[in-house]
C-alpha cells in the first residue's frame, strides 16, 4: 500500500508540474542594433590599461530591448602591427507581439572593459570599429577610429 501511495504522490506531482511547462508563446531572438555616436574615446592607448567608452545606440521598435554589447578581435584583419576590434550593441527582440511600434529612440550605454593587451607583439595601433548597420547591398557599416598605441620606447624618446 505504501508503494501505491508513493507512486500516486509522484504521479500527482508530475501532472501538477507539467502545467508549468506549457509554452506561453513569448519568443525572443538577439540581433545587433545600430551604434550612432561614440564619446570619450582616448587619443592614444597604453598596453595593459583598461578604458571606458560611452556610446549611443538606436532602439528601432518597442519589440527591441537593449541587452548589452559584444566586442571581439577580428583575427582576419589583425596582424602584428594593427589590432582590429569590433563592437556591436545587442538587443533582444520579442517575436510574440502582434505588431511592433517604430521608435528609433536613442539611448546611451558604456563599454567599461576595453582592455589593451600587453602581450607581445604589441601592435602600433588599434582600429576600433562600431557597427552602425548595413548598407543597401547588405554590407556592414562601421564608425571607425584608428588609435595609436603608446609603447615604452615612445616614452624614452
Amino acid at each position: 500500500m505504501k508503494k501505491v501511495s508513493i507512486a500516486a504522490a509522484f504521479l500527482t506531482l508530475v501532472l501538477a508540474l507539467s502545467g508549468c511547462l506549457n509554452d506561453d508563446g513569448v519568443n525572443f531572438y538577439n540581433e545587433p542594433i545600430p551604434i550612432t555616436e561614440i564619446t570619450d574615446l582616448p587619443d592614444t592607448l597604453e598596453p595593459g590599461e583598461t578604458y571606458t567608452i560611452d556610446f549611443t545606440y538606436k532602439i528601432p521598435t518597442d519589440c527591441h530591448s537593449y541587452i548589452g554589447y559584444q566586442g571581439f578581435i577580428d583575427k582576419e584583419k589583425s596582424n602584428d602591427s594593427v589590432r582590429v576590434v569590433t563592437f556591436a550593441a545587442l538587443a533582444q527582440v520579442q517575436t510574440s507581439k502582434d505588431s511592433c511600434r517604430t521608435l528609433n529612440s536613442e539611448k546611451s550605454s558604456t563599454i567599461d572593459d576595453f582592455k589593451i593587451s600587453d602581450a607581445s607583439p604589441i601592435p602600433s595601433k588599434y582600429t576600433v570599429q562600431f557597427w552602425t548597420g548595413v548598407d543597401a547591398d547588405g554590407e556592414s557599416e562601421y564608425i571607425i577610429y584608428d588609435i595609436p598605441v603608446k609603447k615604452e620606447e615612445d616614452e624614452t624618446n
